[in-house]
């Protein structure tokens, strides 16, 4: 197979609201500055864009981060924002902390409830810098360096036109659901029509652009921002695709900060460098439960229930019968399982103060007090409870995509790949040796066998 490079193109299609006819507006209305449409262009579709790569549905303020606007947009960003704010078009939060918190933006009426439509736009150097991913996380965060893109071409190669979407079956399925929703709130549901229908557009159109992020090393693309409920429409040259998923994988991967030899092997203390501005190699070997007071000591019975439960891939269904027990999960709540993930996720990626007001959290911290300890250790600090989340996100992403994929590749070079964060997908014919090397490799690297779900689209 050719190894694909991805070259700037002539022209590349962006999504803007259908309402706002930015040419008529310039011509009626021309800004007092030297400007070029793309810009303007450039600056309504990321609005929505950010939003959609954020998997945010709702009518929230967007924020635009200065580094992004100034490396694509140049010095003037500014000018256009302002422009489209004082014409009308866009609303501005103006809480703004040097530092913190970036500027917010949303679209006025009637455009904040408007279909997107194809906008291509063709100044060389826009397209180009669009092309090449400029990271989106929080601002502040200290960064990991951004992968090579020449690195994963064993990867990357596979997101071409090849990759099919059928389109009216996806369009029908998301106007089904807005014709759900729109009785609840006709703005919102409009809006969130739009948004959805944006990755179908770029798969339809063959826009992959896949790229890394230089927060944690993911890798994103129109099939990550895909409503999960048209996976389905997905194929690969005329073939069904298959998802390979590691269950409960952050909990799982989570098990490295128990196991000394997997800590070690994996580097994991220099992995936790990157996420805190003080920490040494050596940082976690003063973690409540080090490694060297378990030698001493034993592990404590609750990190040794923690490890069983996620060992089993019944760690969410064993937390929920924990939150029903002590009735915290509400009489309303249909999937239990999923309020459980969701509240396992909030004790391990929110501030540790949050633990004194939620009792989830605290509840989570009775279960398993040690696990919780070496969590909290790990997200205290200024502005640094992000550590613990970005850690394993990292971990996942070398995992996927630097160790596992390229042993796929290696093995079965034939083989279509693609992820979603914690899970690789294929084709039919292939995913029963996906499987088998993830097995493999995931019990080599984590010290515990995986549990593996199976998804065929």
């Amino acid at each position: 197979m050719k190894k694909t490079t991805f070259k700037p193109q002539a022209t590349i299609t962006l999504y803007t609201p259908f309402t706002v006819k930015m040419e008529e507006i310039l011509n009626e209305n021309p800004p007092e500055f030297k400007y070029h449409i793309d810009y303007f262009n450039y600056l309504l579709h990321l609005v929505n864009d950010i939003s959609i790569k954020r998997k945010d549905e709702g009518l929230q303020s967007t924020p635009l981060y200065s580094t992004l606007l100034k490396a694509r947009l140049g010095t003037d960003y500014r000018k256009y924002l302002d422009y489209l704010v004082q014409n009308g078009i866009l609303l501005e939060d103006r809480q703004y902390v040097k530092g913190r918190y970036s500027r917010k933006f949303k679209f006025a009426p009637p455009h904040d409830s408007a279909v997107l439509l194809p906008t291509p736009i063709t100044k060389p150097t826009l397209i180009k810098s669009h092309e090449k991913f400029i990271n989106l996380g929080t601002e502040g965060l200290r960064l990991i360096p951004e992968p090579n893109e020449k690195d994963y071409q064993y990867l990357l190669k596979w997101y071409d036109k090849r990759l099919k979407i059928d389109y009216d079956k996806s369009r029908k399925h998301l106007f089904d659901l807005w014709n759900r929703e729109v009785f609840q709130d006709t703005e919102t549901a409009t809006q969130k029509y739009a948004r959805r229908m944006v990755p179908v557009e770029k798969i339809n159109r063959a826009e992959l652009f896949p790229h890394f992020d230089t927060t944690a090393g993911r890798l994103h693309s129109p099939i990550t921002q895909l409503k999960k409920e048209l996976r389905q429409f997905l194929t690969y040259e005329g073939q069904k695709l298959v998802s390979i998923d590691i269950t409960n994988s952050q909990p799982y991967l989570s098990t490295m900060l128990f196991n000394k030899e997997a800590f070690e092997r994996n580097k994991l203390g220099q992995k936790i460098m990157l996420y805190k501005s003080r920490a040494t190699e050596n940082y976690y070997h003063y973690s409540p439960n080090s490694f060297s007071k378990m030698e001493k000591k034993g592990i404590p019975s609750d990190i040794s229930l923690y490890i069983q439960h996620v060992a089993s891939g019944q760690f969410y269904e064993e937390f929920a019968k924990v939150l029903i027990q002590e009735d915290l999960i509400p009489s309303t709540e249909k999937d239990n399982r999923k309020y459980a993930k969701n509240i396992a996720f909030r004790t391990l990626f929110s501030p540790n103060r949050h633990k004194q007001f939620v009792r989830e959290i605290q509840l989570f911290n009775k279960t398993y007090p040690n696990v919780y300890k070496n969590f909290a250790y790990l997200k205290r600090g200024y502005r640094e409870h992000n550590t613990l989340a970005c850690l394993l996100q990292n971990i996942e992403a070398e995992i996927i995509l630097k160790i596992i994929c390229k042993e796929i590749s290696k093995t079965f070079p034939k083989a279509p790949i693609f992820t979603i964060h914690d899970s690789i997908i294929t084709t039919k014919d292939y995913y029963q040796f996906v499987k088998e090397i993830m097995e493999r490799k995931l019990t080599e690297i984590v010290g515990i066998p995986p549990q593996l779900s199976i998804e065929e689209w």
